[in-house]
């Protein structure tokens, strides 16, 4: 589902499939680079500078790859990635892994709805503690 989304997002201003892949490519490489940036981080505030500091970074990049939404680039992108998993990997269990290390901070979470990773874990957030301590 989430690789759907993903297409989704990867697709350029371009017609021609080489361009549409090229600009697929380099959104999924700032993808990994703001995945990684969070992985990496010591804790959740530094994950979120982190990756909002690489999504501004490469603001070109992500507009470019939602300019255009058309079904021919979707069915185009969508079976390049399916005949070529290695240049796109699955990175959804390790956006889980980092929504679940993070669910409170707000900018890691913004960093997952700018890109378009709202629909990665279905489970529902923790609750919140009470105030007061009780449940």
């Amino acid at each position: 589902m989430v690789r759907l989304a993903l297409v989704c997002l990867i697709l350029g201003c371009h017609r021609d499939s080489h361009s549409i892949l090229e600009v697929a490519r380099r959104d999924w490489q700032v993808h990994e680079l703001v995945l990684i940036a969070g992985e990496q981080a010591a804790d959740c505030p530094t994950a979120g500078t982190a990756m909002q500091a690489l999504i501004q970074q490469h603001q070109s990049e992500l507009v470019a790859a939602v300019a255009t939404t058309t079904p021919e680039n979707i069915k185009a992108v969508t079976s390049f990635i399916e005949a070529h998993p290695t240049e796109f990997p699955d990175f959804d269990d390790r956006w889980d892994a980092l929504r679940d290390r993070c669910p409170h901070d707000p900018a890691v979470q913004r960093a997952f709805r700018d890109l378009g990773l709202t629909g990665l874990d279905q489970s529902p957030a923790p609750a919140l503690p009470k105030p007061g301590g009780s449940e």
